[in-house]
């Protein structure tokens, strides 16, 4: 376990967690991955889009008006929505988690945990530390799995933070020692590989990491903050997507499908789905967002079907970066051929994974609501 640990921790693990997690963390020890040692028919885990929790006093708005001046109205957004909205979805995914009991094993979230940008080492680090607090009065009492975003390591003494507070607190919830923001664990004979998207090993990481737990009996999910397939206007805001990138990108794409992944991604601030066609096979992806505009948000945009996949996917957002929309367009009718299938909307909230063997189903709710907005097949072999 790392050294240095939040002196409040957000996950209260009971004896039996903390029986299931320890036997991960030696097996860990010996492979390289946490397998825990509960199995169940049926288990369930929560997902997370972006949360970019924030607070006005976390800014030295003198220099973020002067270094990153477009953010200053997101920074007051955000720390808006985490005072009124982000409690709410919290409360709702512990009812969810309560009414589950046993079966209900942890919370994934797919990076961009914190808004940065606070100005200076001191308020980034004050900054982690009180939404850790903020997470613990949540009360999950389960693991937290989370996978490094852009802005969780933004501005003067970001990555400091996330080095000496995000890491410990994940070692501790899970068991096991995770001092690089990409790790792998296993959870009731699935694993869960969280993948750095700002780091250029990553992708040899993840060749070895799947190679190594080839024998498991679950699926793979392979978290990562930006979405691997381009959906929705921001088609360049994805993973390995330049054109000096093509070699590595095959690759990955090619990963991907052999193990029949699941991706699960955010950063771009959209629910999506899209089934992925490769070389060696297909793989799901699932993209989410958790910036509500409403406690009770309703789907905008909503878009279904490959007929609505292509390049007029850039309109979703026509103001954005006009120079690049060639460069969108193109990108979108190279991936088309290859897809399967593909959902889209413009919303918000939290999903409810189902695991029953090979089997995954997600259940997606807008805003904090109590019923799910739609149930989705994610993987079924």
């Amino acid at each position: 376990m790392p050294d240095s640990v939040p002196p409040r921790s957000p996950v209260r693990l009971d004896r039996r967690r903390f029986l299931a997690c320890s036997t991960a963390a030696l097996a860990a020890a010996a492979g390289g991955s946490a397998t825990a040692a509960e199995s169940a028919p049926r288990w369930s885990f929560g997902l997370l889009g972006d949360t970019h929790f924030d607070r006005l006093n976390h800014h030295d708005f003198s220099w973020l008006e002067a270094d990153h001046p477009g953010d200053v109205e997101q920074v007051r957004r955000y720390s808006d929505h985490a005072a009124k909205l982000l409690p709410k979805l919290f409360a709702r995914l512990r009812a969810k988690m309560s009414a589950a009991g046993a079966r209900f094993d942890s919370v994934v979230h797919v990076g961009d945990f914190v808004e940065g940008l606070c100005g200076s080492p001191q308020l980034a680090e004050r900054h982690v530390r009180e939404a850790i607090e903020f997470l613990g009065a949540a009360g999950w009492n389960v693991p937290l799995l989370l996978t490094k975003g852009n802005h969780d390591v933004t501005g003067p003494g970001a990555i400091e933070a996330y080095e000496k507070l995000i890491l410990p607190l994940l070692g501790k919830s899970l068991a096991t020692k995770i001092d690089k923001p990409r790790y792998a664990v296993e959870r009731r004979g699935a694993l869960f590989a969280c993948y750095d998207s700002y780091d250029k090993t990553s992708l040899d990481w993840l060749r070895e990491t799947l190679g190594r737990t080839r024998r498991r009996t679950g699926p793979t999910f392979v978290v990562v903050h930006q979405p691997i397939v381009p959906f929705q206007a921001r088609g360049n805001w994805s993973v390995l997507i330049k054109p000096e990138q093509a070699k590595q990108r095959v690759e990955l794409l090619n990963l991907l499908g052999e193990h029949r992944a699941i991706v699960l991604c955010g950063h771009v601030h959209r629910y999506g789905l899209t089934v992925r066609d490769t070389e060696r096979g297909p793989f799901t992806q699932l993209a989410l967002s958790s910036i509500l505009s409403d406690e009770t948000q309703q789907p905008q945009q909503v878009l279904a079907g490959l007929d609505a996949y292509g390049p007029e996917l850039t309109e979703l957002e026509p103001k954005f970066q006009p120079d690049s929309k060639d460069e969108r367009r193109k990108l979108f009718a190279a991936e088309k051929p290859h897809l399967t299938r593909f959902e889209y909307a413009h919303t918000a909230g939290y999903a409810i994974l189902h695991v029953d063997g090979n089997r995954v189903t997600a259940e997606i709710y807008n805003g904090a609501a109590a019923e799910p907005w739609k149930t989705v097949e994610l993987a079924t072999s």
